[in-house]
């Protein structure tokens, strides 16, 4: 536990930072630091709060950290409080979507995996945190292109979440927003603009339209329609850099979020020609994915196949050969 004291030494004392999701992360580390000198390491108390901050950095992009707290949390929940107590579930389902943010979709699904079977144990197979559980390894399953298993656990728990918890809740939004992304892959286009088109209205009417999840949302319509025809180049481009913009003010330039927003804008340049934005938007892109997601990260990856693309098109040859060596150096090493 002491290399969590180090932790929140370096997180404290800084509440004007510069937007909401780094204040949180500030917040959420006072509480901790709190809770462990009034009830101890081993109090239900401190676990929680160590969840929260847990979850805090992964809002920030400081993945690493939040694996690492979410690891411990969830071992010190299930020596402390047993495999099956809520807190544990808790604390591993944030370790699951800190592996999902950090691109690490076989460390997220061997959690997932557990933990669904737990949540079912425990409270049943209609429980909202069991549907939510099934809806994380979903998007793993997905994401990982697993998209069979995906599909068949969409068939499931779509009408289930429906049916039991309703049109607008965020459960039941996440999995519609899994399964547009499978129709996306399966080339149902207009099946998928269809649910992001409801996703994106009742996010913003529920959660309001500069909540991280209806920008992601947003940002997920522009592209789906950019890839139907259904925007000129320009419009894409236009909405993707206000989604960009909107990300980093509400969860910070570090977020996995906001890179991959900027990401979209990166690749609507280079599909209009416009290189030399492309190329000025991509090389930050791709160093602080590499910086802040690692090499493995998808969008690591991504970022750097639309630098050397961008390069190419704009014929800076030998920057775009330096850009694919590194690119390949980097993941090997």
């Amino acid at each position: 536990m002491a290399g969590w004291k180090r932790a929140i030494g370096k997180l404290t004392g800084a509440r004007d930072a510069a937007t909401p999701a780094d204040r949180a992360v500030i917040i959420a580390a006072e509480a901790a630091a709190r809770q462990e000198r009034q009830v101890g390491l081993e109090d239900e108390a401190t676990l929680s709060a160590w969840h929260e901050l847990a979850g805090a950095l992964r809002a920030v992009g400081r993945l690493d950290e939040a694996i690492a707290l979410g690891r411990k949390a969830t071992g010190e929940c299930e020596r402390l409080l047993g495999s099956r107590h809520r807190l544990t579930l808790h604390c591993g389902g944030g370790l699951a979507l800190s592996y999902q943010k950090a691109g690490r979709f076989q460390d997220a699904i061997r959690v997932q995996e557990r933990l669904t079977k737990r949540y079912e144990h425990r409270w049943g197979s209609a429980d909202v945190e069991t549907l939510a559980a099934w809806g994380s390894l979903a998007e793993s399953y997905q994401r990982s292109g697993r998209a069979d298993d995906a599909k068949a656990v969409l068939d499931r728990i779509v009408p289930e979440s429906e049916r039991l918890l309703g049109p607008d809740h965020h459960v039941t939004l996440t999995s519609l927003g899994t399964l547009a992304s499978h129709h996306m892959d399966t080339d149902r286009t207009a099946e998928a603009i269809v649910l992001v088109e409801r996703i994106v209205a009742t996010s913003e009417r529920t959660k309001g339209p500069q909540h991280s999840s209806t920008l992601i949302a947003r940002g997920n319509l522009a592209a789906y329609r950019s890839a139907a025809g259904l925007l000129s180049a320009e419009e894409a481009i236009s909405q993707q850099e206000q989604v960009a913009a909107d990300c980093e003010r509400v969860m910070g330039p570090e977020a996995a979020d906001t890179l991959g927003a900027w990401l979209s804008v990166a690749s609507g340049y280079l599909k209009a020609g416009r290189s030399d934005e492309a190329i000025e938007i991509g090389e930050r892109v791709a160093a602080d994915c590499e910086q802040l997601l690692g090499p493995d990260h998808p969008y690591t990856e991504l970022a750097w196949r639309a630098l050397e693309a961008a390069y190419r098109q704009s014929e800076r040859l030998d920057e775009a050969d330096a850009v694919a060596d590194h690119a390949r150096q980097a993941k090997n090493s």
